[in-house]
């Protein structure tokens, strides 16, 4: 299968919504729907692998889908969540007022996150969010996208990383093959993606890009007969405007453990040395449970 150009797309393509047409849906929809795949099987699986507790997340793109409530529900409670449509906002900060109180939400476009400093949150969550803006552009070459689509998602690319931590990790979910997507996230491809914005131009995506698959023929997905999802990851390795650094200056720099800190003693350490990731605890939440 080869990939499409944007060029040979019908000029009646589908194109991305605009927030007011999403705050329109939203109002007739007010259960929402869960984009790709819903938490339960394999995603619960794979971030419970990837997400510590103390985690500070970001959730982009959230609609109305409930992940971030689950996710909560599973011990990681420093959620912060964004969507662009006003209604989808308004209607999640009234749905988890009451037993979700430290999850924060805001009415915000992906491609302009002007509220977040640089460096401030260790994982992006994006499921679904990115196939959204690429409406009618799917399985195109990226470098055939052209116009305000484009644009708008490579602005979502380097906001993602401006306020990603170093160490963090960038997590997209989509059903668009890795041969098509991944040249997007990859430092060597920018010249030609951001030829005609001078401040794109210079800037450097210093992280890996690498994908998982996610088998969902089991589960309820959104991903028709493919039975797969895909998850970009990008490990991020040093800051926004600096010179990608040597592999001994990595260890100098201001990482995010992913590791537990294991407060036994030295001896015990040695003995049985912690080689999994850090789990939460099933019951951390009680009174809030998964709604799957």
């Amino acid at each position: 299968e080869t990939i499409k150009s944007a060029l040979e797309l019908s000029t009646t393509t589908l194109s991305p919504w605009s927030p007011f047409q999403w705050d329109s849906y939203y109002r007739t929809n007010t259960e929402g729907f869960e984009r790709l795949l819903e938490y339960k099987g394999p995603l619960r699986r794979f971030l419970r692998s990837i997400l510590y507790p103390t985690d500070r997340i970001l959730v982009i793109g959230c609609g109305l889908s409930s992940l971030s409530q689950n996710l909560y529900s599973d011990g990681f409670y420093d959620i912060t969540n964004i969507d662009f449509s006003e209604v989808a906002i308004e209607t999640m900060r009234g749905r988890t007022r009451n037993q979700y109180k430290q999850m924060k939400w805001n009415r915000l476009d992906a491609s302009d996150m002007n509220i977040f400093e640089n460096r401030t949150f260790s994982v992006i969550i994006d499921k679904g969010m990115s196939d959204a803006m690429l409406t009618g552009y799917l399985n195109c070459s990226a470098e055939s996208v052209r116009g305000n689509v484009g644009k708008r998602f490579r602005r979502a690319i380097r906001e993602v990383y401006r306020v990603l931590k170093p160490g963090g990790t960038y997590l997209q979910f989509s059903e668009e093959r890795p041969m098509v997507r991944l040249p997007w996230f990859r430092d060597e491809e920018k010249d030609r993606f951001f030829q005609n914005d001078k401040e794109l131009e210079e800037l450097g995506l210093a992280w890996t890009a690498d994908v998982e698959v996610l088998d969902v023929a089991d589960t309820s997905s959104s991903v028709g007969e493919s039975s797969q999802v895909y998850v970009y990851k990008c490990h991020k390795y040093h800051q926004l405007g600096t010179d990608i650094p040597m592999p001994h200056e990595l260890f100098e720099q201001d990482r995010i453990s992913r590791k537990p800190i294991d407060l036994r003693p030295e001896e015990e350490q040695k003995r049985h040395p912690i080689d999994e990731p850090l789990q939460p605890l099933p019951d951390m939440n009680p009174e809030v449970k998964l709604l799957l």
